[in-house]
């Protein structure tokens, strides 16, 4: 978050750094009231949180579900919520999903995940919905990511035999070195 902030204040621009858990909604909106303050009223509020266990159902228990379930769903809820408290008074603001190819297909190993985003949908479809209703001018959308072999294959939880990996075809991300400068050019298929 740092390097972000640094690249940011490169450009001339103003960067602001609050780390937070996006399944606590104080939390989360602590930090909507923070930004606001030192950066002014929020035009675009992008949600883009996960983790998950890359796991077999039979093996994964409650606390499991839970937690993939409170920052993956309930982050983007709680960050929603906390944006549309202040676009809807003011009638401007755009909100991002970042979303996933798996809120239209569950997968093995990973319904944890695929039924988060496949909540995502569902809640993005109703809140467009009642948007449109109330003619208002905060937009919402949702971008669905294919498969990107991001770090997370590296962090998050795996029962898995082997190094987990998206399933194909796989999107390599560029890569950044400490100082943000990017390592390659373009983005690759493998």
């Amino acid at each position: 978050m740092e390097a972000a902030k640094q690249e940011i204040e490169a450009t001339g621009s103003k960067g602001f750094v609050f780390p937070l858990d996006v399944a606590n909604p104080e939390e989360v909106e602590a930090a909507a009231q923070a930004v606001e303050e030192n950066l002014g009223p929020i035009d675009v509020w992008i949600n883009n949180a996960m983790t998950s266990v890359f796991s077999p159902v039979k093996e994964m228990n409650a606390e499991e579900f839970k937690r993939v379930t409170k920052v993956t769903y309930l982050g983007y809820v709680y960050g929603t919520l906390s944006a549309l408290k202040r676009m809807l008074p003011r009638d401007r603001g755009v909100i991002v999903q970042v979303g996933s190819a798996l809120a239209y297909r569950g997968i093995p190993l990973q319904a944890a995940y695929c039924g988060a985003k496949h909540a995502i949908q569902g809640f993005m479809d109703s809140l467009r919905c009642e948007l449109l209703h109330d003619h208002s001018n905060v937009r919402v959308t949702m971008v669905q990511m294919p498969a990107l072999n991001t770090p997370q294959f590296s962090w998050v939880k795996s029962r898995l035999p082997n190094k987990p990996q998206p399933v194909p075809p796989i999107m390599i991300a560029p890569s950044f070195t400490s100082d943000g400068q990017r390592l390659k050019r373009s983005w690759e298929i493998k």
